[in-house]
């Protein structure tokens, strides 16, 4: 039963992290058990919804004519963005505001080596799972009241 929840876990990672995380904390992996299965299940997000996306556009985009392109503001504003490593910033924000797939088709709409998207992706997902899952446990909260009003047991 605990193989379930955790896959369930890495899967809500893929798509909201933040609630992946309050899931793993309730399960109390402990520290590195928990990062690992947060940052695989963010990672995971970004690939699929990275390729996912590529494959769609793929898809349903016709061939474009690059003799006819104009320059218009977007064009611009794009460039700019892309210039002045935006990706980090989305990046950062991916896992507390715009979520895995909202965050991962902005940055592929800026950047289309994965390379590029994903390791500012990584190094967020670390961030955050360091920051919570190392509060966490180093301020000892497995046992809080919070947890105790929930009623919610270890396994």
């Amino acid at each position: 039963m605990l193989i379930l929840k955790i896959i369930v876990a890495f899967l809500i990672c893929s798509l909201k992290y933040l609630v992946g995380i309050a899931s793993l904390l309730m399960l109390n992996l402990g520290f590195l058990g928990s990062m690992v299965i947060s940052v695989a299940g963010g990672m995971f997000g970004v690939v699929a919804f990275f390729y996912g996306n590529f494959y769609i556009k793929k898809l349903f985009s016709k061939p474009k004519d690059y003799s006819k392109l104009k320059i218009n503001r977007m064009r611009r504003f794009m460039a700019n963005m892309r210039r002045k490593k935006a990706i980090w910033l989305i990046a950062f924000l991916t896992p507390v505001l715009l979520q895995v797939p909202v965050g991962t088709i902005i940055a592929a709409s800026f950047e289309k080596r994965f390379i590029r998207v994903g390791f500012p992706m990584f190094v967020s997902f670390m961030v955050y799972s360091v920051v919570i899952f190392g509060l966490f446990y180093l301020l000892d909260m497995q046992d809080s009241v919070i947890f105790k009003k929930l009623n919610i047991s270890k396994h």
